[in-house]
């Protein structure tokens, strides 16, 4: 069940690299557990969770521990939508980390982006949004390499970053990584960053529209107010859902009362944001459902119990209504069994 409301990642640019590194793409749609026809397969989003699950799959069906970062050398602005834009249009290095961390959002909602400066260098963090148990190397790795492979590109000038750092463990063989970033790679820190000193700020973007920009401007604030509006009560919800799952009853009721709102309030202001109580619940409830099942050590009847269930054949057939399968099977297939 695709969930609109949890943090969210376009991936068709991932879907379309893992075909053509020869992943048949009824593999790619029996591991998604959903069909992706080929006129909506360039604008594929995944919830985040999921997309950083099929990117360590993807690395480990193509046997390419480089995946990732193979990847990122060859993106270009257009495969980042209005950001991209955004991006290639700004004046400077300065104005174009500015717009990242901004309008980051406009295409994705799975990383914070933040910028710092400190003791002559500008500092370039990038944290995923947290997966327990998991941690998302292709992700992470693709992700630092896009950005430092855009400026590169922006600048039109053979631009390396002073230095690297990955929250990640070190990985067998580094070159790939070196020959996009440069030999300042280091691994096992807390954050992921981007170093470069304070005057790279001032490098000019060549090409840069200044009109155009303004209007790509207006359109991706209007787009980062509307998400504000709607994450604001809609992540509210979803934490009071995910809070009372174990103990069941957690209704509309105790929802508006919890909120401050009544009952028809809170459906009409969810209705306005494309969504209904329901739907909260079931993606809560499928997302919850989806990370206890990749932990083997769970068992499955154990995951019913926390997640309000009395009886097993009960959650058996909610999971299945919701992700068409049932929690055994989606359990063999995530874990890569058959």
């Amino acid at each position: 069940m695709q969930n609109t409301h949890a943090p969210v990642t376009p991936c068709g640019w991932l879907v379309a690299a893992l075909l053509e590194a020869g992943v048949p793409l009824a593999e790619i749609e029996a591991w998604l557990g959903q069909r992706l026809p080929p006129d909506h397969r360039d604008r594929t989003v995944l919830p985040s969770e999921q997309y950083f699950r099929l990117f360590e799959w993807g690395a480990g069906v193509t046997a390419n521990p480089d995946l990732g970062i193979q990847i990122a050398a060859h993106l270009t602005s257009r495969d980042f939508g209005l950001l991209g834009y955004l991006l290639e249009n700004s004046d400077s290095l300065g104005t174009w980390l500015h717009h990242l961390t901004t309008y980051n959002a406009v295409f994705s909602q799975d990383a914070e982006i933040s910028v710092m400066r400190a003791q002559g260098s500008v500092v370039v963090g990038y944290s995923p949004v947290p997966v327990a148990g998991f941690t998302p190397l292709q992700d992470i790795w693709s992700s630092i390499g896009m950005i430092v492979h855009a400026i590169r590109v922006a600048t039109r000038c053979d631009w390396y970053p002073a230095r690297c750092r990955f929250s990640t463990p070190c990985p067998a063989d580094t070159s790939a990584l070196e020959a996009l970033l440069g030999p300042e790679l280091h691994f096992d820190h807390k954050t992921n960053q981007i170093e470069l000193p304070v005057r790279d700020l001032d490098l000019a973007i060549p090409g840069a529209d200044p009109v155009l920009l303004e209007i790509l401007k207006r359109q991706a604030d209007g787009i980062v107010a509307t998400l504000r509006q709607q994450e604001e009560i809609v992540s509210r919800l979803r934490l009071m859902i995910t809070a009372h799952l174990a103990e069941g009853g957690f209704d509309t009721v105790r929802a508006a009362r919890a909120l401050n709102m009544s009952v028809r309030k809170l459906h009409r202001t969810l209705a306005e944001r494309g969504t209904s109580f329901r739907n909260l619940r079931n993606e809560v409830l499928g997302e919850t459902a989806r990370a206890h099942l990749a932990d083997p050590g769970i068992q499955i009847t154990e995951i019913a119990h926390r997640l309000g269930f009395s009886e097993t054949s009960a959650f058996t057939r909610a999971f299945k209504a919701l992700e068409g399968m049932t929690p055994r099977d989606f359990r063999a297939r995530s874990l890569g069994k058959t």
